[in-house]
């Protein structure tokens, strides 16, 4: 290698080693929020599928819970049961998982299929963050 095209190459390394040490931080939250959202949307999923509503309901945020009260999200979930058969599971397909602003509002998107007896529905799950922990704010 030439002389030159050695000293390029240590500058592209530098810099890039550089951005890397900037940028750690903001890829480290990244990875801890997709964990909390993958964990809620979990917990989600396993309360519905378990019929235990009241646990499931809790997962979802202030807004949601205010829109929606306690006994239209069961009747919500009873009548997709009705129509449906038991969930089976529920399983995500895909997500996305942005920060933006100073501080960083996190928000997320999970596509999921919730797999009952008969059928097999895609619904699109959003969370974000509310009171330091994950929440689901979901259209179900």
């Amino acid at each position: 290698m030439t002389r030159r095209v050695s000293y390029v190459l240590w500058v592209i390394g530098g810099l890039w080693i550089t951005a890397m040490i900037a940028l750690a931080p903001d890829f480290v939250a990244l990875h801890r929020k997709t964990r909390d959202v993958e964990r809620v949307f979990s917990d989600f999923g396993t309360a519905l599928q378990s019929r235990q509503f009241d646990q499931a309901y809790l997962l979802c945020d202030s807004d949601f819970r205010r829109a929606m009260p306690y006994d239209k999200f069961v009747a919500v979930q009873q009548s997709l049961e009705a129509d449906h058969g038991a969930l089976k599971f529920a399983k995500q397909v895909g997500y996305k998982v942005d920060g933006k602003g100073d501080p960083i509002h996190w928000k997320a998107v999970i596509d999921a299929d919730l797999g009952y007896e008969k059928k097999t529905l895609r619904f699109e799950f959003m969370f974000h963050e509310e009171d330091g922990k994950c929440r689901a704010k979901t259209d179900l």
